[in-house]
């Protein structure tokens, strides 16, 4: 059985750290895609076809679209607990107040439709130690 190449993984938990620090990652981030799904999901199977480990966003309608086309993936979210922690990560790494005032007010709602996947980790950062367990 082939690993799963594609992690979708909630804002803040490290997607841009790992692919900054280590050969083998991309992080497609969703924004230039503007939410044309099907493009971005072509994209990321072509670079997870030619070896690499693609971090994307976890979008509702993007994990719709891997499931549509048996696209197989991994899916990284926080602990419910952890709202304050990431709060001041979305601070210290310059979001939008808009982004911000979004999760506060969204994060219970946000994470708890996310359980229901096929494939989760919840609680860990995308990291060394992540990887080296993976």
């Amino acid at each position: 059985m082939q690993m799963t190449r594609i992690i979708c993984g909630f804002a803040g938990i490290g997607k841009s750290t790992v692919a900054r620090n280590n050969t083998g990652f991309v992080d497609l981030e969703s924004t230039p895609f503007e939410k044309d799904w099907d493009r971005y999901v072509k994209v990321a199977e072509h670079i997870a076809n030619n070896g690499y480990i693609v971090l994307l966003s976890c979008h509702k309608e993007l994990r719709e679209k891997l499931r549509s086309k048996n696209i197989d993936y991994l899916l990284v979210i926080p602990k419910k607990d952890q709202k304050a922690e990431y709060l001041q990560r979305y601070k210290n790494r310059g979001n939008t107040e808009n982004f911000i005032n979004l999760l506060d007010s969204n994060w219970k709602s946000f994470l708890s439709i996310l359980p229901n996947e096929k494939v989760l980790i919840v609680g860990n950062y995308l990291n060394k130690e992540f990887l080296k367990n993976w």
